[in-house]
């Protein structure tokens, strides 16, 4: 017998064509919505099937109990200089999870607030532990981006409970949220093994590399293993962060791939210049395929990841768990393939 599908607020809010936040409101019987759209909504939602968690009603209770100062702001450290959204480096992958990170962080009473940690003024670890204790912030997210070698304040962590999306600063022991990078590589290989190509290769420097916990060169370089000496593409042999065209050029020359694979959608315009100039037909696949884009590859959900990291953190608000945990854990999100016409079939 097929279980039940639990119908979620999201749920609720795609078919009455609004807002979560306005869902939530009505649910509550809130006069911040009308009462024909609360009618409306909470008649939609007894008719879906939907029905509240009692964890999370339990939480956002918390959350606005009066006079609990600023309890239900999640504090994001950022890394990208200026604050996230003004950086240029800030594109569609860091955009999804940024979203999915608000929309979560709505549906359970919180409210963001953005303290990055480069550029001027900023403050020291010691300064920024004051501020958010005073303030009675106990939430703190550690976002992704932005300068790679470059940890994060060493705050008195004693104070908060902390997430961290994706794997910067691996010698920091907390809680972690990520795409699941390796299942992402072994579906790419799984995929073009089906439509006909036999050497690829990797397009990632060695700098990139250990910021994802090897997952990806890992899972490669164990497929290569199982495969054929003529098969076996070399990985690049460079540090330089981004990757170099002319880094790239020499790499391709010298090893001759017939699909390549990499993070970086660039690489993708370089096959193509390479295919207009020999009148050739090497594939392409991008790791972190972005909505609407012609390559093939592998969606890794970042809004996925962003909501799941929200709730990682309320869990461990919810059994007030403060302080770096004794047995950090991992939350891996699964990405799924996407044909696309980088990727034809041979």
């Amino acid at each position: 017998m097929p279980l039940e599908k639990n119908i979620r607020m999201k749920d609720v809010a795609l078919a009455a064509g609004c807002s979560t936040m306005t869902v939530s409101l009505a649910l509550r019987d809130s006069h911040e919505v009308s009462e024909e759209k609360r009618k409306q909504i909470q008649k939609l939602a007894e008719k879906m099937g939907y029905r509240p968690n009692p964890l999370v009603s339990s939480l956002i209770s918390y959350r606005r109990r009066p006079n609990r100062n600023d309890t239900n702001v999640v504090a994001i450290i950022t890394k990208f200089g200026p604050p996230a959204r003004q950086s240029p480096l800030f594109d569609e992958f860091y955009i999804n999870l940024w979203e999915g990170i608000e929309t979560r962080a709505q549906e359970l009473g919180f409210r963001l607030e953005e303290f990055p940690v480069l550029g001027k003024p900023t403050l020291s670890a010691q300064a920024l532990t004051r501020v958010l204790f005073t303030r009675g912030i106990r939430a703190v997210l550690l976002f992704p981006g932005g300068d790679l070698p470059l940890g994060y304040p060493h705050l008195d962590w004693t104070h908060f409970c902390a997430v961290a999306c994706a794997f910067h600063d691996p010698g920091l022991g907390v809680h972690r949220v990520a795409s699941d990078h390796a299942q992402a590589m072994a579906i790419a290989l799984e995929n073009i093994q089906k439509l006909g190509y036999s050497r690829p290769g990797l397009a990632m420097t060695t700098q990139l590399d250990p910021a994802l916990r090897y997952a990806i060169s890992g899972r490669f370089l164990s497929w290569q293993q199982g495969e054929s000496a003529t098969s076996r593409v070399p990985l690049i042999n460079d540090a330089n962060l981004p990757l170099k065209h002319s880094v790239f050029m020499q790499w391709y020359s010298e090893n001759q791939p017939d699909i390549v694979l990499g993070l970086d959608p660039r690489v993708g315009a370089w096959i193509d210049e390479i295919n207009r100039r020999h009148s050739s037909s090497v594939g392409f696949v991008h790791l972190s395929k972005k909505k609407n884009e012609p390559y093939a590859g592998v969606n890794l959900h970042t809004f996925d990841v962003g909501q799941a990291s929200i709730d990682a953190l309320a869990r461990e608000l919810y059994l007030n768990r403060y302080g770096l945990p004794p047995m950090p854990e991992t939350i891996l999100i699964a990405g799924t393939w996407e044909d696309g016409l980088s990727a034809p079939s041979r």
